[in-house]
């Protein structure tokens, strides 16, 4: 073999391995680009999990206080209550015009 003829092999052999190098190397990018979409995936899900968690626990919470509320709208007016309110009123506004009138 000519010293010419191993130059080209080598040469030949050198482009083969950067290429094969160059092949590796993108297909760990890829692989270390999709670990880390399944990283920020799964902490999305967590996340998502957690807020679902808590969104059911404050829905457990506010039953009993619609209940309690429900209770209250269900109640008829008391007609000599609110009449007893509509003289304070009255009242207040009088008293308001009198000291505005000083």
């Amino acid at each position: 073999m000519t010293l010419d003829l191993y130059v080209t092999i080598k040469k030949k052999k050198k482009r083969e391995m950067e290429l094969e190098l160059s092949n590796i190397r993108k297909k760990i990018t890829a692989e270390l680009m999709l670990e880390k979409r399944l990283e920020d995936a799964g902490s999305v899900v967590r996340v998502k999990s957690y807020h679902s968690q808590k969104l059911a626990e404050l829905k457990e919470e506010f039953v009993p206080l619609k209940k309690k509320l429900q209770s209250y709208l269900d109640l008829t007016p008391n007609p000599s209550l609110a009449q007893v309110k509509i003289e304070e009123v009255r009242t207040e506004r009088l008293e308001g015009r009198v000291l505005k009138a000083d």
